[in-house]
């Protein structure tokens, strides 16, 4: 119950999540069965001032949501929003803010009511097949697979050094490296040919070889390998922040914002020498940031597939958002950011509302999830999720197995094909080879043997001299005679 005198003068925004407008009366401060989600933080403000004993004289704003200006510092001095708290029109505000150097200068923070992370929305990928070419490798990163293939060659080459030393002590008997290879494949496939050893150290290796890289390995990547093709195709252009900064700094995509007051760009243009800011900083300097006047105009820049447009999880954006299907979002590699109550810098409030929200702690934790959780039903918020659902984009969870999932798979067996067609091709080359020089070699002895015994049927001329003749007188001598 609010004491006499104890007024508080508060904006009342049309901002979602914060602020919904969709009830009977703006500002709606108590939720009802009319209007059971009078927005997130009216419910939290309206606790504390209750809480405080305050009575909130409702200042709203007839703005219509996304043109609000939230307040921008110029000329040294204030607009907007922050514009009205600090020339004292109001006390606070129906939002939260994060801490900026600014704002900490000019203006009163609250204890931190909750935190937040920011959101990087771009255009996703279309489906293509080279988007599910990598699925099959998808349960296993890329060092994990280097590491896997690592320890088969290392298994591989100790085998037929292993083989080689029992022929060289008189315990093997053929010394065969292909062969050695191909029973290793064969029992990494589950099945397998005789692969003793004479040794005890052969044995153990086999040993330690088939719980490891058969069992082992295979078998977690066949459990993981079924949830991969079942799980969503991730349509994101990128994985994590670093990621964006790579693409912004080579100029394939730009910033957009409609609001360059946000705590995000504020902190970007200060003089920090490290970091994440620090290197968004130097990028941007060559890369300018697009401004626009409303947050409709920026997704609209985002859909062309040029441009990344921050924000915050929380944010307005971030719903106006949900109505275009086309989009994916990023905050991988962020780090949470305080949200916190402004007030003017000489306000007394301040004090009394730090007190308030630390015992208030359980109530706010309790309303963030009645709006945020993946289970909430807000009519706004269900609103944006059944349009994709209903088009069919986001409906992936109850989809059938496609061509799309599998592609990765069919490629491999299609190649696994493809060389088995070339390897039988050189064997045959290799056949035709063989039997060609061999009848080669079998016509030269032929006609070798039948040179020769031609020779052997030629007569003999020998010289016999006469003596009644001068000269000398040939005298053929025929064997066959």
């Amino acid at each position: 119950m609010a004491v006499e005198g104890r007024k508080i003068k508060v904006i009342f925004p049309k901002n979602p999540p914060d602020v919904f407008e969709d009830c009977a009366q703006f500002p709606t401060l108590k939720p009802s069965l009319r209007c059971p989600f009078p927005g997130r933080c009216v419910e939290i403000l309206m606790q504390l001032a209750e809480y405080l004993h305050y009575e909130v004289e409702p200042f709203p704003l007839t703005l219509d949501r996304g043109t609000v200006n939230w307040g921008n510092y110029r000329n040294n001095t204030w607009d907007g929003v922050l514009g009205m708290i600090a020339n004292n029109t109001a006390d606070t505000v129906c939002t939260l803010y994060q801490p900026t150097i600014s704002r900490r200068e000019h203006f009163a923070l609250s204890y931190p009511v909750t935190s937040v992370r920011p959101l990087y929305i771009v255009k996703r990928n279309t489906d293509d097949f080279s988007s599910g070419l990598w699925n099959a490798f998808s349960p296993y990163e890329n060092t994990t697979w280097l590491a896997y293939l690592a320890m088969f060659f290392v298994q591989v080459i100790f085998m037929i050094f292993l083989s080689r030393v029992e022929i060289e002590i008189g315990k093997g008997d053929v010394f065969s490296p292909l062969e050695t290879i191909w029973k290793l494949i064969r029992l990494q496939l589950y099945q397998p040919l005789n692969v003793g050893h004479f040794t005890v150290a052969g044995n153990w290796t086999i040993l330690v070889f088939s719980m490891v890289q058969c069992r082992l390995f295979l078998d977690m990547y066949q459990n993981l390998l079924l949830s991969s093709l079942l799980r969503p195709v991730d349509r994101s252009p990128f994985s994590n922040a670093d990621d964006i900064l790579i693409q912004v700094q080579e100029k394939k995509y730009s910033f957009v914002t409609n609001y360059l007051g946000h705590w995000y760009f504020e902190e970007m243009n200060m003089n920090i020498t490290t970091g994440h800011m620090k290197l968004l900083q130097n990028i941007t300097a060559e890369n300018k940031v697009q401004l626009v006047r409303t947050i409709r105009q920026a997704l609209d820049l985002v859909s062309t597939g040029r441009y990344i447009y921050p924000i915050q999880e929380d944010a307005l954006e971030a719903i106006i958002a949900k109505d275009r299907c086309d989009l994916a979002y990023i905050n991988e590699g962020m780090t949470e950011r305080t949200a916190h109550f402004v007030f003017a810098k000489d306000s007394k409030v301040q004090e009394e509302f730090d007190r308030a929200i630390l015992q208030n702690l359980d109530f706010i934790r309790r309303t963030h999830e009645k709006y945020f959780s993946e289970e909430t039903s807000v009519p706004m918020f269900q609103r944006h999720r059944r349009i994709c659902v209903d088009s069919g984009v986001d409906n992936e969870m109850r989809k059938p197995l496609t061509m799309m999932s599998i592609f990765g798979i069919v490629v491999i067996g299609a190649g696994g094909f493809l060389l088995s067609g070339a390897i039988f091709v050189f064997e045959l080359y290799l056949f035709w080879q063989k039997r060609l020089l061999q009848y080669k070699t079998h016509t030269r002895k032929v006609w070798h043997s039948a040179i020769n015994a031609a020779l052997q049927n030629l007569p003999v001329i020998t010289p016999k001299i006469n003596s009644n003749v001068k000269g000398i007188q040939l005298t053929i001598n025929n064997n066959n005679s």
